[in-house]
């Protein structure tokens, strides 16, 4: 009786995962299957999709109907990088392309918490909280009570929680081109 997970694996924070268990005898004898932490399947199976947000080793246990046992583990290391991008400038022109200045984010990022942009001289210019990255819907078009901005150099806050909550924060300048 054999059961094999496969070797460890690496995985990027917010991407899935398959966990996938080979048997070396048929399906119809497995009397139990046990993976440890708990399968996210509905019912005992051999494979599905995981998306670790953490360093996570999986063990899986299977018992055939004459009581023979078998196990195997297998661990998922998660990459961590944190894909976070925020614009050094943009051009609220009119034209399509890069008309507003947005917090973009890969997979591992569950929501931006707040981002905030002001003038030179520290006034709010903008504040949005708690909403998805990508998202021209909660990016800065460049104005100021629908007035349009001048040509400038202003200074944004950025907070970002990620998937395994951690919160990173960013902070820099950001040029407004006409």
């Amino acid at each position: 009786l054999l059961i094999k997970l496969g070797d460890d694996q690496f995985v990027p924070l917010g991407c899935e995962a398959d966990l996938q268990a080979i048997i070396n005898f048929p399906k119809e004898e497995i009397d139990t299957l046990i993976w440890t932490p708990t399968s996210p399947c509905a019912f005992p199976c051999l494979d599905t999709t995981i998306t670790p947000l953490n360093q996570t080793r999986y063990t899986v246990k299977v018992i055939d109907i004459n009581g023979c046992v078998a196990f195997d583990t297998i661990t998922y290391w998660v990459k961590k990088d944190r894909h976070v991008y925020i614009p050094n400038a943009f051009t609220p022109n009119g034209d399509g392309i890069n008309d507003f200045f947005v917090v973009y984010g890969g997979k591992d990022v569950q929501e931006v918490k707040t981002f905030r942009v002001f003038d030179r001289w520290g006034e709010l210019l903008l504040e949005h909280k708690n909403f998805p990255p990508n998202m021209t819907d909660y990016g800065w078009d460049g104005k100021l009570d629908s007035k349009r901005m001048n040509e400038n150099v202003f200074v944004f806050y950025v907070e970002v929680l990620f998937l395994d909550g951690w919160v990173e924060r960013y902070a820099g300048e950001v040029v407004l081109h006409r």
